[in-house]
């Protein structure tokens, strides 16, 4: 079983494939990442996308303490990695590529962390939350 995880991003979305046990990382812009994707649905007979979901979860940011014209811009950050979201599960289900959503429900995880769960010597944020979409299949939990 091959597990995708993927923290979709309006510029380059963090991937992590799970494969044999084995952990491999990718920043791919959205076309980049729906062709690849297309290479495990033609190629790979058992295989799941995990896609974050963060809008799903109910404490996402607070702009209350923020400047207005800060609060403004990181909200239409954050409005535009949710439309790369749906239009990631839209092209799941239009191309029938086996997928499921991960909403985050635990704090981020640091570098350190990362390294001490996988061994993976170096990871930005984007990596390191697509792992979280996978990391229960990576302990073995399910």
């Amino acid at each position: 079983m091959v597990y995708i995880g993927i923290d979709p991003d309006s510029d380059r979305s963090g991937v992590v494939i799970l494969k044999d046990g084995k952990l491999e990382k990718k920043m791919l812009g959205l076309f980049e990442l729906e062709k690849y994707l297309l290479t495990f649905r033609d190629t790979v007979s058992k295989y799941l996308v995990v896609i974050e979901k963060g809008e799903l979860n109910k404490r996402l940011f607070n702009a209350v303490k923020m400047p207005k014209r800060v609060g403004l811009k990181v909200a239409a950050g954050i409005g535009k990695n949710f439309m790369i979201t749906d239009l990631l599960i839209d092209f799941c289900e239009i191309f029938k590529i086996t997928y499921e959503t991960y909403t985050p429900r635990t704090k981020k995880l640091d570098s350190k962390e990362m390294k001490l769960l996988t061994g993976m010597e170096k990871s930005n944020q984007e990596i390191r939350d697509a792992f979280r979409c996978v990391q229960k299949y990576y302990r073995g939990e399910v």
